[in-house]
């Protein structure tokens, strides 16, 4: 699943139900507990991630994230969905405006 990617920069990650990071990207980040990470609005996104993820069908989750190279945050939304058999909510995302760009572009 680390090495994963889909259109322009698109990746997955997963999380235990407790909040371990099992895989992102092959950082450091993997194997530390991300439950209290908030975001640069104080929001704990990592501990809604996992909350919607367990959710019947999932769900999706809005944050606030710097792009790659960037300092200031910009509006992110994510997908995540449990995966059960190894006890892991397994999550993706994009930005806001990328997301809005492609939608128009469809439209």
């Amino acid at each position: 699943m680390r090495e994963l990617r889909y259109g322009n920069g698109g990746y997955f990650w997963a999380d235990t139900y407790d909040g371990e990071n099992v895989v992102l990207l092959g950082s450091a980040t993997e194997g530390t507990n991300r439950m209290e990470t908030k975001d640069a609005d104080g929001y704990q996104m990592v501990k809604e991630i996992i909350r919607v993820g367990q959710e019947p069908d999932g769900g999706y989750t809005d944050y606030v994230f710097p792009k790659e190279g960037e300092t200031e945050s910009s509006p992110k939304r994510s997908y995540s969905r449990a995966f059960e058999p190894f006890g892991w909510v397994v999550g993706t995302g994009n930005y806001i405006d990328y997301i809005d760009e492609t939608v128009e572009k469809e439209t």
